[in-house]
């Protein structure tokens, strides 16, 4: 997946210059150019989870799901900052009674088809909702699966929701309390420290298999999409040029991203690794064969001695 990372940011920010070149106004309460950019997220999230292998291709359509994170982080961030000034305007202590106001909003809209979808899931007979019914109806999937080496059938894409449920219990706390000057630096924190964890995760903790499932990691979608919710709270016009700058970095920076596990190396149709022992061998270049493609080519750089 980490082919696509930088894309989806790329994606995001291009298709939201491309939104507002449009004459879309951002700071209105709904955009129906954004719900097509959404459409199209989800569209990416069910072609990666739902079709054969075969049919994908080399296209990377985690973009998509990756472009909805940012997207999520952008909607929801522009909501709490207008309930945030609303409050501050009418003065008093507000910082709960907004939160539980936001929450209600929110999960009802939710909760209520998720559940439903779970039930039906479980009725159908999804074999690992059903095993594991708890991490799904606790919002706590995304970190089950994420030990898991393949993907649960029929119900592998509950994990973004969970992700999104931790995103709405939290973020709200963070955009409110954060002192108003302070935002920027803690929303850029997020994007810098997002991918950090990722390497991390994937270098020093070999049992998680999908380190991009961790909330922590995620967090740079959701961060940029919160950084563009702040510009345009403090006044940033439609059509700014910086957006398309920013656009294209990002999409320069495609592909030069580290890979958050050993599987996303496996897409590549060169692979070059240097290894210091035998072990190594056996455990980089065994899971990589196991998932790349045919004619893939891995070279390998070895300090091995000759006994």
């Amino acid at each position: 997946m980490a082919d696509g990372r930088n894309g989806a940011i790329g994606i995001g920010l291009a298709g939201w210059a491309a939104a507002v070149k449009a004459a879309a106004d951002l700071t209105a309460i709904r955009n129906s150019q954004l719900d097509g950019w959404r459409a199209f997220a989800v569209l990416g999230v069910m072609w990666l989870h739902w079709v054969p292998a075969v049919w994908r291709g080399h296209f990377p359509f985690e973009i998509g799901l990756f472009f909805f994170l940012t997207l999520t982080g952008f909607l929801i961030t522009r909501i709490l900052l207008r309930e945030r000034t609303a409050c501050e305007e009418g003065g008093g202590k507000w910082h709960f009674k907004a939160y539980v106001h936001f929450q209600k909003r929110r999960m009802m809209r939710i909760l209520v088809p998720c559940y439903a979808a779970m039930l039906f899931a479980i009725i159908v007979g999804a074999p690992d909702i059903r095993q594991h019914w708890l991490a799904y109806f606790g919002h706590w999937s995304n970190f089950h699966m994420a030990f898991m080496e393949g993907w649960p059938s029929g119900t592998a894409h509950y994990w973004t929701l969970a992700i999104q449920v931790q995103f709405y219990l939290v973020w709200p706390l963070v955009v409110f309390l954060t002192p108003r000057k302070l935002l920027a630096g803690v929303f850029l924190g997020c994007v810098a420290l997002a991918p950090v964890l990722r390497m991390i995760l994937a270098w020093r903790f070999p049992e998680i298999h999908h380190s991009e499932m961790i909330t922590f990691t995620a967090m740079d979608y959701f961060g940029v999409g919160a950084l563009l919710a702040l510009a345009i709270d403090r006044g940033m016009k439609a059509g700014d040029g910086r957006l398309n700058l920013a656009a294209m970095a990002a999409f320069a920076g495609t592909g030069t991203v580290a890979a958050a596990c050993i599987a996303d190396v496996a897409t590549a149709d060169l692979i070059s690794i240097a290894v210091l022992d035998d072990a190594q061998v056996r455990e980089v270049v065994g899971e990589i064969a196991l998932r790349a493609a045919p004619g893939t080519v891995i070279a390998i750089h070895s300090t091995i001695s000759d006994d």
